[in-house]
């Protein structure tokens, strides 16, 4: 009977759904591929694709990552203070439209800087032993 414990030939579709428990999908786990230059399918289906076999770079790979996710926070704080008191001081008539404009590209400035310093985090070659 092909590994089945029990059949029912009357069964309905109702009652069927009725006794079966729903399939839940696994949570999703980061995939990591090689991927070589050309290989799309790779690239697209992984959360991380490295272009290379060296599993000594994975290491730098998570500090990049680690760094880059704190970076991320540090914009979005430092957003969203120039947001709120930008709309706390224009709302007590302490600051005009001009001086908004200013400090909002200042603050664009400064998350675009404080992005920039991943660009330090450069990936160093790991020696050769």
């Amino acid at each position: 009977m092909c590994g089945a414990s029990s059949a029912r030939a009357t069964a309905s579709p109702s009652s069927v759904m009725a006794s079966t428990t729903p399939l839940r999908s696994p949570p999703p786990i980061p995939a990591l591929r090689w991927a070589r230059p050309g290989s799309d399918v790779a690239i697209h289906s992984a959360s991380v694709a490295l272009m290379s076999s060296d599993l000594r770079r994975v290491p730098t790979l998570i500090r990049i990552s680690r760094s880059a996710r704190s970076v991320i926070h540090q914009n979005l704080g430092l957003g969203g203070l120039f947001i709120i008191g930008g709309l706390i001081l224009s709302g007590l008539g302490l600051m005009g439209p001009i001086v908004a404009a200013i400090l909002h590209n200042v603050g664009s400035l400064l998350v675009v800087m404080n992005s920039a310093r991943l660009i330090r985090l450069g990936e160093e070659a790991p020696d050769q032993a």
